[in-house]
């Protein structure tokens, strides 16, 4: 049963901001987690202006955005998003002539410090990857995860989404669904098609007969471990929503647990599908490939890997050189 919503404090513009919010899902096709970013910074907003006396989008003049923007703590990075989200939503209202400018272009963007993703060595991405007990139901399957999401450097949303008619073992790809709802096709490496061949028998095997599991169409299920008179095995679970299907948040916990288990802790899953990247750029793959692999819109996101792959030849060069051929 899915949680009930929290209800939202009254806003200025509650109206405006539900038909961009509105816009975002049906037409954009923007991800659940940007509409809600959305969201919360235009309700951040419209708390602030009401607070003002605002109560309609023409009042929204620069000195009011710019005290707004002013009134918005913690990190830099959080105060980029809002203004940048307010521009969004006032650039969508003049399209569609709602109001006659756009003032949230003069506000100031606060200069963020760029952050480099972290990444696993070859070494350590092997050491992780081979860390499940392929001799259980559960190692399988983890295994499985992990070659994915490392070979083929998927979002954990794209792998947790994946259902069987999305895979061709026998060609070595599988279509994937990412952001916005674009589908793209990913390579999977002999490593990964192995796991998976070994995972989808042992997993028909847990699903067995069961009515319920017919139309069951996820690649990777839920499992826990069930004790019985005989011993213990493990058995496919039903989610809160009805399905066997492994959710969001259970990916999550079981990435993070290999990687404690692997003395590589603070790694998660988006630290493989960096670590596929710059891997793949540091073996000399171009990077328009690599945009495509990964599903990037922006060729920009992509070259954030490029910055990596030149850091860490640089600590490299250092640490290799002769101290004093380096002075």
């Amino acid at each position: 049963m899915p949680r009930p919503r929290k209800p939202r404090p009254p806003i200025a513009f509650a109206a405006e901001v539900d038909a961009f919010l509105a816009y975002l899902e049906h037409e954009k096709r923007a991800p659940p987690k940007t509409r809600e970013a959305y969201g919360a910074d235009l309700v951040h907003l419209g708390t602030f202006a009401l607070a003002r006396g605002v109560t309609d989008v023409a009042g929204l003049t620069v000195p009011v955005l710019r005290a707004w923007a002013a009134s918005i703590t913690g990190a830099a990075s959080t105060r980029q998003r809002r203004i940048a989200c307010v521009r969004s939503w006032q650039r969508w209202m003049l399209r569609r002539g709602m109001i006659a400018t756009c003032p949230a272009e003069r506000l100031a963007m606060p200069k963020v410090a760029r952050t480099i993703p972290r990444v696993l060595s070859t070494k350590d991405a092997a050491r992780l990857v081979e860390r499940p007990d392929t001799r259980t139901a559960m190692g399988m399957r983890d295994r499985a995860i992990l070659e994915l999401l490392y070979g083929s450097g998927l979002r954990a949303s794209e792998l947790v989404g994946l259902d069987l008619d999305a895979l061709d073992l026998d060609a070595g790809v599988a279509r994937v669904i990412g952001k916005g709802d674009r589908e793209r096709v990913v390579p999977l490496g002999r490593a990964c098609v192995s796991a998976l061949r070994r995972w989808l028998r042992t997993r028909r095997t847990l699903l067995g007969d069961r009515p319920e599991a017919k139309d069951e169409r996820a690649v990777f299920v839920a499992i826990q471990l069930v004790h019985t008179h005989t011993g213990s095995r493990h058995a496919a679970v039903r989610g809160s929503r009805g399905s066997f299907r492994l959710r969001l948040r259970g990916l999550q916990m079981v990435v993070t647990a290999y990687c404690r288990r692997a003395a590589l802790d603070g790694a998660h899953t988006h630290t493989l599908r960096h670590s596929c990247a710059t891997a793949m750029l540091d073996g000399g793959a171009d990077v328009r490939v690599v945009q495509e692999l990964l599903g990037h819109r922006k060729i920009t996101t992509t070259q954030t890997y490029l910055h990596t792959s030149t850091e860490q030849l640089v600590r490299v060069y250092k640490r290799a050189l002769p101290r004093g051929l380096h002075r």
